[in-house]
């Protein structure tokens, strides 16, 4: 009796679009194997009955934007890489989205009138519910969807000389990559940035390799060519970067040095503290990647940003399948004696991180400001970039 009187008290608007949404995020869920999401939509909708209309309203407003996120990407991925079958169910995620805020409109005006004061005092908690849905929930969470999620940009041509090669990860995953021989007897890997891919890393490459260098760029797993699924946040790359080092020590290469680029800062520094067949780090853009690394930050930015981004690291993690890497502060013991040169841009996030690390280093010399936006330093400053890149790694990898 309580459940027929409760599903009864839902508008026929509510219950159908409620509904309608929640069925075509479900087949979603399904279609990627999101085991845990999709056992929590269906509970959800079990309970939904049961709820009052602010909780409904509360939790559509949640999903309902979430679930447009997922449509958005597969219209990126359309539009980038071409349409296929396989991606209806995420383009139906757009009419579910839809529904589901039709469904949160509808539960907020199924409540039950009140008096002008009360109406005025649930008005102001239901805007301040929103906002705190809005940046902790519906931000938080698409952001674990974007580098979880974004579609592949494809790869362009590469002027250099080079041979196509494919690297093999340790878990399996075939990574496609460009190799530039060398010429001085001395090799950098290049990683590049959570969204992008190989083709980020072109004017890099060619500054080495007008040295002598030897060059690797490859796209890290889920990013252009290569095979598995994206994590943007690095958690997995290590892996890759020690294949990309072997894959040089097998073409004759005496030193291996590594430069990475942002979320590939970061990576080059989790890899260089377990591999000391690394000689040498440049790590120009390095932030944060878990939790414990963003708690590094000061005032406002840190108690504003932790919760933001628990809930989007503990996203990930449930998305992804995976841990997240050691901090920062334990793996920057690990690096020297190696030379390491950290370049910090005008960013935000890295004025303030960026000296914590070189800190926890301790070593004069090794961070150096670039007045650039966040990895540009050797766009804007080639001159300099370059003295200071080159001279790091003719020290290390040339003169050892």
């Amino acid at each position: 009796m309580a459940y027929s009187a409760k599903v009864r008290a839902l508008s026929l608007t509510e219950r159908c679009t409620a509904a309608f949404g929640a069925v075509l995020v479900a087949l979603r869920l399904l279609q990627e194997r999101q085991w845990i999401p999709l056992v929590l939509v269906v509970a959800l909708a079990a309970a939904y009955p049961f709820l009052g209309p602010s909780l409904r309203a509360a939790l559509t407003f949640l999903i309902g934007p979430l679930a447009l996120v997922g449509g958005l990407l597969a219209i990126l991925d359309a539009n980038w890489n071409g349409f296929s079958a396989g991606q209806l169910p995420a383009f139906a995620l757009l009419a579910g989205g839809i529904a589901l805020l039709v469904a949160s409109a509808a539960a907020l005006l199924s409540r039950p009138r009140a008096r002008l004061g009360w109406r005025l005092g649930r008005g102001a908690l239901t805007f301040l519910g929103a906002v705190l849905i809005l940046y902790f929930g519906i931000v938080a969470l698409g952001a674990a969807l974007w580098v979880t999620g974004k579609p592949r940009i494809p790869v362009r041509s590469f002027a250099i000389p080079h041979r196509d090669v494919v690297l093999t990860s340790s878990d399996g995953t075939r990574l496609a990559s460009w190799y530039v021989p060398s010429k001085n007897g001395a090799a950098v890997v290049l990683v590049h940035g959570s969204g992008g891919s190989r083709d980020g890393l072109k004017l890099h490459a060619t500054m080495l390799a007008r040295h002598g260098y030897g060059v690797l760029l490859y796209d890290e797993r889920g990013r252009g060519d290569s095979g598995g699924r994206t994590n943007g946040l690095g958690w997995d790359w290590p892996d890759d970067v020690d294949a990309a080092v072997a894959f040089l020590q097998g073409q004759g290469a005496r030193r291996v040095g590594v430069l990475g680029l942002s979320t590939g800062a970061e990576v080059a520094l989790t890899a260089a503290a377990d591999n000391p067949k690394i000689a040498a780090v440049v790590a120009d853009g390095a932030e944060a990647r878990t939790l414990d690394d963003f708690a590094h930050q000061r005032g406002a930015d840190k108690w504003s940003s932790l919760p933001y981004w628990a809930v989007t690291t503990f996203a990930v993690r449930i998305i992804r399948h995976t841990k997240p890497s050691a901090p920062l502060d334990q793996v920057m013991h690990d690096i020297a004696p190696r030379p390491l040169l950290l370049v910090q841009s005008n960013d935000h996030a890295e004025t303030a991180l960026a000296p914590v690390w070189a800190k926890i280093d301790g070593r004069p010399g090794v961070l150096w400001h670039v007045d650039a936006a966040h990895t540009k330093g050797l766009a804007d400053h080639p001159v300099e970039y370059e003295r200071r890149v080159l001279g790091l790694f003719d020290e290390a990898l040339l003169h050892h």
